[in-house]
C-alpha cells in the first residue's frame, strides 16, 4: 500500500512539473535569437529590459513610458531576422504592419496536451471605403519558445469588428500548412477571404504539442494602428481574459499594442465571405495532421470556388464553416458522378472540400475511380463530389444545401480512400447518399442534362421511394 501511495504522489508531482514548465514558457523568460536582422526596414530600438514581466516593474522611467506587455510574453527575442519579399503579381500587399517591431512577442497557440492554455491573439485593420479585398495569404513575424517547434499547423481567422474587439467570425482556415523564412511565418489561404469595406480583425494561431515542441509567439509592434491587438484565453489556464479584451489590458507588460503582420492578395471582384454564426471561442483544440504531408492544402470552408492548389496529400482542416452556396443559374442542368469522372476537362473548379479535408483534382478523380467495396465513405464521397461540381457549374443548390452540410459533418476529418483510409458503414450514409444521388440525377430542384425535366412536382426516386421534399435553408 505504501508503494502504491508513493507512485501516486510521484504522478502528481510529475503533472505539476509539466504545468509549471508551461507557465514558465508563456511568461517572459528572456532568450535571444541566433540570427539578427540585417534589413533596412524601420524597427523600434531594442529595449534593454531583462526581467519577468509577470513580477518585475520596468527598471527605468523610459521603460515605464513604453506600452505595457502581457504576462504571456516570449521575453526579449531580438529584431526580426528578415522582412518578407513582396508577393508575386497579380497579388499585392493589401495591408502592412511589418515595421516598428518589438523585442517581445505574445502567445497565439493551441495545445493538444495543455488545452486550458489555448490562446487567441488578433489585430485589426481597415478595408477602405469602396474597396473589396481578396486576401490570399498572411505573413507574420514570430518565434518558438521555450523549445524550437515546429508547429503542427496554423489557423487563420478573420472577424468582423464588434465595438473595438473581434466579433463574428467571417472566415476560418484551420490546420493549414505553412512556410518559414527567418522569423517570418507565411500561410497561403486555401480559398480567398473576400472582405468588403469596413473594420476587421485577423488572427494567426499555431497548433502545437507543447511537449516537446513548445509554443508560438506572434511578435509585438510598438506602434498602434486602429484599435490595437486583442487577446483571450478561453480555457482559463492563465486566469485572465477568458473572452476577448484589449491585449494591453489582459497582459500588463507588453512589447507593444499591435502585432507585426502583412496581408497579401488582390482587390476588386469576388463575393464577400459569408458571416457564419459566432462561436463562443476562437480556439479549436489543436489536432495533429491526419496525414504527414508538407504540401497539403486543407481548407476551412467546403467551397467550390477556392484558388487551385497542387496538393499531393490531403489534410484535415478543422470544423467546416459556413460557405456561400452559389445562387445557381435557372436552367443549368446537373450530371451524375459518371460524367464528372470521365470529363475532368469540364470541371468548373480544381479542388473541393469533403468534410474537413481539401482535395485537388487528381485526388478527387482517384476517389471517383475508387471501388466502393462496402465502404460507405467512398460511396458518399462519389455523390458529394458530383453535387458540389454541379453547384460550382451553376446548378440550383436550394434543395440540397442542408444535405451537403450533413454529408460534410458526417465525413469530418476522415480522409477518403484511396487518398486515405477512412471508413463509414454503408447504413450510416445511405439516406444522405440517396438524396445526393437524386439531386445529381435531376430528380430534385435541377433537371438532368441527359433528359427533359420531369413534369411532376414530386417525381419518384429510384427504388420506389417518394423523393424527399426540399428542405428549408
Amino acid at each position: 500500500m505504501k508503494k502504491q501511495n508513493n507512485t501516486t504522489i510521484k504522478a502528481h508531482l510529475t503533472r505539476s512539473a509539466l504545468y509549471l514548465l508551461l507557465l514558465l514558457a508563456v511568461c517572459a523568460i528572456p532568450f535571444a535569437l541566433a540570427q539578427r536582422n540585417a534589413n533596412n526596414r524601420s524597427v523600434a530600438p531594442a529595449p534593454s529590459r531583462n526581467f519577468n514581466p509577470a513580477t518585475a516593474p520596468p527598471s527605468t522611467e523610459a521603460d515605464q513610458a513604453q506600452p505595457t506587455q502581457p504576462t504571456v510574453s516570449s521575453g526579449a527575442i531580438g529584431v526580426p531576422s528578415i522582412v518578407p519579399p513582396f508577393p508575386k503579381e497579380p497579388q499585392v500587399v493589401l495591408y502592412d504592419q511589418y515595421d516598428n517591431a518589438s523585442d517581445f512577442a505574445t502567445l497565439s497557440a493551441t495545445f493538444s496536451d495543455f488545452p486550458l492554455f489555448n490562446s487567441d491573439l488578433a489585430d485589426d485593420f481597415v478595408v477602405p471605403t469602396g474597396q473589396t479585398w481578396n486576401v490570399q495569404s498572411i505573413d507574420a513575424d514570430g518565434v518558438y519558445f521555450p523549445f524550437n517547434g515546429p508547429a503542427n499547423s496554423f489557423n487563420v481567422f478573420f472577424y468582423a469588428d464588434n465595438a473595438g474587439l473581434p466579433g463574428t467570425q467571417v472566415y476560418s482556415a484551420t490546420n493549414q500548412p505553412f512556410s518559414v523564412v527567418g522569423t517570418t511565418f507565411s500561410v497561403n489561404l486555401p480559398s480567398m477571404a473576400v472582405l468588403t469595406e469596413g473594420t476587421y480583425w485577423v488572427e494567426i494561431q499555431a497548433n502545437m504539442t507543447f511537449l516537446p515542441n513548445g509554443a508560438w509567439f506572434w511578435r509585438d509592434r510598438t506602434v498602434q494602428s486602429n484599435q490595437g491587438a486583442a487577446w483571450q484565453n478561453p480555457g482559463g489556464g492563465f486566469g485572465v481574459c477568458p473572452t476577448w479584451a484589449q491585449k494591453t489590458t489582459c497582459i500588463p507588460l507588453t512589447g507593444g499594442p499591435d502585432q507585426v503582420f502583412r496581408l497579401n492578395g488582390t482587390t476588386g471582384g469576388g463575393t464577400p465571405t459569408p458571416t457564419p454564426t459566432s462561436s463562443p471561442t476562437a480556439s479549436p483544440t489543436a489536432t495533429p495532421t491526419a496525414t504527414a504531408s508538407p504540401s497539403a492544402t486543407p481548407s476551412a470552408t467546403p467551397s467550390a470556388t477556392g484558388s487551385p492548389t497542387a496538393t499531393p496529400t490531403a489534410t484535415p482542416s478543422g470544423t467546416p464553416t459556413a460557405t456561400a452556396t452559389p445562387t445557381g443559374t435557372p436552367g443549368v442542368c446537373v450530371r451524375g458522378q459518371g460524367y464528372w469522372k470521365n470529363h475532368p476537362d469540364q470541371w468548373p473548379v480544381t479542388e473541393l472540400q469533403l468534410g474537413n479535408v481539401t482535395y485537388d483534382q487528381q485526388q478527387l478523380l482517384d476517389i471517383l475511380h475508387q471501388p466502393v467495396r462496402g465502404n460507405g465513405l467512398v460511396s458518399l464521397a462519389h455523390h458529394l463530389i458530383a453535387a458540389k461540381l454541379n453547384i460550382a457549374a451553376g446548378a440550383d443548390p436550394s434543395c440540397i444545401e442542408e444535405t451537403i452540410a450533413e454529408a460534410d459533418a458526417l465525413i469530418g476529418d476522415l480522409v477518403v480512400p484511396p487518398v486515405g483510409d477512412g471508413y463509414l458503414a454503408p447504413r450510416d450514409v445511405e439516406a444522405i447518399k440517396d438524396i445526393l444521388e437524386d439531386y445529381n440525377e435531376g430528380r430534385l430542384c435541377a433537371s438532368s442534362c441527359d433528359q427533359s425535366p420531369e413534369p411532376t412536382a414530386t417525381p419518384m426516386a429510384r427504388r420506389g421511394r417518394p423523393n424527399p421534399a426540399p428542405r428549408p435553408r
